[in-house]
């Protein structure tokens, strides 16, 4: 699978990192797409995909600027919550397959049935 640093997008578009706790070296991006979450800043989260880049563009930005604090603390907490949700996610699916991927690699298939090894 191909990939790139997240530096190096940063970079290459001359992007502002504004979360500078998170070490945008060590994040390799897979996706190719990105999203602009314009319903997702009022707290739409169906058929959201936390595997995208997101980007905050000037619209979204300009939106932002015209909320009230209270408004602005209530998105950060929904989109907090919709992408710890979506990770959650992941991680059982991850689980599942790593279980299901173990059990068949453990197990043989012969004509008269399946035998455990």
């Amino acid at each position: 699978m191909q990939s790139v640093k997240l530096s190096k997008v940063i970079e290459k578009m001359g992007l502002k990192n504004l979360t500078p706790d998170i070490d945008a070296g060590g994040i390799r991006i897979t996706q190719p797409d990105i999203n602009r979450p314009a319903l997702q800043l009022t707290g739409f989260f169906d058929h959201f995909d936390t595997d995208r880049i997101q980007i905050i563009g000037y619209v979204e930005a300009a939106y932002l600027e015209n909320l009230d604090l209270e408004r602005k603390i209530k998105i950060y907490i929904w989109n907090r919550e919709a992408c710890n949700k979506r990770l959650l996610e992941r991680e059982k699916r991850k689980t599942l397959l790593q279980d299901i991927s173990a059990f068949f690699s453990s197990s043989r298939f012969t004509r008269s049935g399946m035998e455990i090894l």
